[in-house]
């Protein structure tokens, strides 16, 4: 019963990292991009 219950909570801790991440990670990607895309306006 422990293990399970060690299991399930481990499931919805990878659940909750993933949907944290995927509310992340676009937003620093954004402005990454916007930082390149300037760099090479700036080059051009």
């Amino acid at each position: 019963m422990i293990v399970g219950k060690m299991m399930f909570a481990g499931g919805l801790a990878g659940v909750i990292c993933c949907m944290v991440a995927l509310l992340v990670l676009p937003r620093i990607f954004e402005k990454q991009r916007k930082k390149l895309l300037e760099k090479l306006e700036e080059e051009i």
